[in-house]
């Protein structure tokens, strides 16, 4: 067991999240509300402090330095091997230990009474339309030149106070901070079909360095969810639009916004196709303009064996409770509405 540290302690996360099952109240309690708190408020305090992204001090710590303690010392081919593996048992312990556990807390929509509405395709482009109008409002406000110059570090704090205001009116606790890296290497998450990545074992939300400016807050919010515990990649995209559509910043409320349109136009497409070439003729040319200068960025960053990505990822996905998969990230319209719903009861009431 002392020479196999690592696949031990990888064994014994495992079998206690086999043993615990999904929707778990101890795990919520203990370890979501718990334990998973603790951690985040000490990594507040060591956050300031760190020169380096904590990726960085993760890969050096976890996997550098036990591999040139393995080849420097010239250990035999059998332990050097033995170090490999537990290498690879501390990651999987640590992904556990210091956010994994939250796949299995009480799902968001049980916690906060969500009832799902399925819109209607009349209900669909009655969102579009409504949506058209709040973009095209939002991009003519006279402050946009100043709000849209917003800078990374700002941007940051903002969208960390907006996002625990929100988490906070459904009685999720959020008296942390968060932030969110942007990777220099451009291109490197893109080109897996990916914008962002929350990395448990650095406890840093990451974004790629070459989104387009007006991907940046949304994606930014979105990773932010998951540094507060959150880990439904749908339940994500509402709350990152929930507390960004609510910003005081006129530039990230009209992100949110566009994000949320651009889910809205590929529902509206498969369901309409009239109707989706309706509203795209219609649409404000400072809009289309953005939509499509977000393309151009993307097109610059082609996947990279996306088949397998996908593949690997929805796996990745359905073996830690989401039984839709990837499918998760495109519940964003029906969530919203959801939502939009159950604010607008609320008022009536």
């Amino acid at each position: 067991m002392k020479s196999y540290h690592g696949v031990v302690l990888a064994a014994l996360v495992l079998a206690i999240s086999s043993l615990i099952g999904q929707e778990s109240a101890l795990v919520e309690r203990y370890y979501s509300r718990g334990f998973y708190l603790y951690l985040r408020r000490l990594y507040d305090l060591i956050d300031p402090v760190l020169v380096v992204p904590g990726i960085l001090i993760a890969i050096v710590l976890v996997i550098i330095v036990p591999l040139w303690r393995a080849f420097a010392q010239k250990r035999s081919w059998k332990s050097k091997l033995k170090t490999i593996v537990n290498i690879i048992g501390w990651i999987v312990f640590l992904f556990y230990l210091l956010w994994g556990f939250n796949y299995q807390r009480i799902p968001y929509v049980k916690q906060t009474n969500l009832g799902i509405v399925t819109p209607s395709d009349s209900l669909l482009r009655a969102e579009v339309v409504e949506t058209v109008m709040t973009l095209t409002e939002l991009r003519h406000r006279k402050v946009w030149s100043r709000d849209s110059a917003i800078n990374l570090s700002a941007l940051q704090g903002l969208l960390s106070d907006e996002m625990g205001v929100y988490l906070s009116s459904v009685d999720y606790p959020t008296n942390f901070d968060v932030r969110v890296r942007v990777w220099k290497l451009k291109g490197l998450l893109l080109r897996f079909s990916t914008a962002g990545i929350y990395i448990p074992h650095s406890l840093e939300g990451n974004v790629d360095g070459g989104l387009h400016p007006l991907q940046l807050p949304f994606t930014g919010s979105h990773e932010m969810v998951h540094a507060f515990g959150i880990t439904h990649e749908g339940v994500a995209n509402l709350c990152a639009y929930m507390a960004c559509s609510k910003s005081e910043n006129i530039y990230v409320r009209y992100c949110a916004e566009l994000a949320y349109f651009r889910y809205l136009l590929t529902d509206l497409r498969r369901s309409d196709q009239a109707a989706w070439e309706e509203v795209w003729a219609g649409l404000d040319p400072l809009i289309v303009k953005d939509l499509q200068d977000i393309r151009q960025q993307m097109d610059k960053y082609p996947d990279f064996i996306p088949k397998i990505r996908n593949k690997v990822y929805d796996s990745y996905l359905k073996q830690h409770g989401m039984a839709d998969g990837l499918k998760s990230y495109s519940q964003m319209v029906k969530l919203v509405m959801s939502e939009k719903a159950r604010a607008s009861t609320h008022f009536v009431h």
